[in-house]
């Protein structure tokens, strides 16, 4: 671990994770802070699967990448996992992450799935990509900066997202031109409270009416299994299928 005081001595240990995707890689790094200062505990970069996978399902794979940097920090650290806070730069995916209303398809349902399994929404938060730590292992950068690069160093305490805002959940970005979110389908629904065949039934006394009753019912619905071919022939209406 990078840090600049001794571990022991960290008296206020918080814990941030940034997340960041490109065409080119896919990265996460964690952070421990004490009284402002960011000690790197690990980071991974890792390149990114050559065809079929959009900027957004990347972001998503990153911030998949985030959580299970935590877990295995919150392990080795004994720290709880709701200690920590994240951080992408993406906020497709963090509307993915706070939806409460919409389902995905299966590779985005399964990652959301698995991301809120350890993890609240209320933990992350956007932080533009010129802020994002993450941001420089996705793209090419020379080894005689990485020694004072955000990677080692991490953030600036002013450059991380307002405490005000916390609570603030993420909106779903245009749901329905996005392929990875089921549309919604809605449904008509029928009111049959002006005919119900038990009150009708219940009002008639003799067996040889009731018989006939049934029949007029059954000869209604008979146009709905036969061709309009048959139509002069059949009773289209309840007043004209009088007992």
């Amino acid at each position: 671990m990078y840090f600049h005081d001794s571990w022991i001595r960290t008296t206020e240990k918080k814990n941030h994770v940034f997340c960041d995707a490109s065409e080119v890689a896919i990265s996460a790094v964690a952070y421990v802070e004490n009284q402002g200062q960011y000690g790197f505990i690990l980071g991974k970069s890792k390149l990114t699967p050559l065809h079929g996978h959009s900027i957004p399902r990347l972001e998503l794979f990153g911030a998949v990448l985030a959580v299970e940097f935590a877990q295995s920090v919150s392990e080795q650290l004994e720290i709880s996992i709701e200690h920590f806070k994240f951080y992408c730069d993406s906020k497709v995916v963090l509307g993915y992450i706070s939806n409460h209303s919409r389902r995905f398809y299966q590779y985005v349902s399964n990652r959301v799935m698995k991301i809120r399994k350890v993890t609240k929404s209320e933990q992350w938060f956007y932080i533009p990509s010129e802020r994002n730590p993450a941001d420089e292992a996705t793209r090419p950068i020379h080894a005689s900066e990485l020694q004072h690069s955000k990677w080692l160093e991490g953030p600036e305490q002013s450059e991380l997202y307002p405490r005000s805002q916390e609570k603030i959940l993420y909106e779903l970005i245009d749901p329905e031109s996005d392929k990875e979110i089921k549309q919604e389908v809605r449904c008509l629904k029928t009111n049959t409270s002006d005919f119900v065949i038990g009150d009708s039934l219940a009002r008639i006394s003799e067996w040889p009416k009731v018989v006939k009753y049934v029949a007029r019912l059954r000869h209604l619905a008979n146009p709905f299994k036969h061709d309009e071919k048959d139509s002069d022939s059949k009773c289209f209406g309840w007043h004209d299928c009088r007992i």
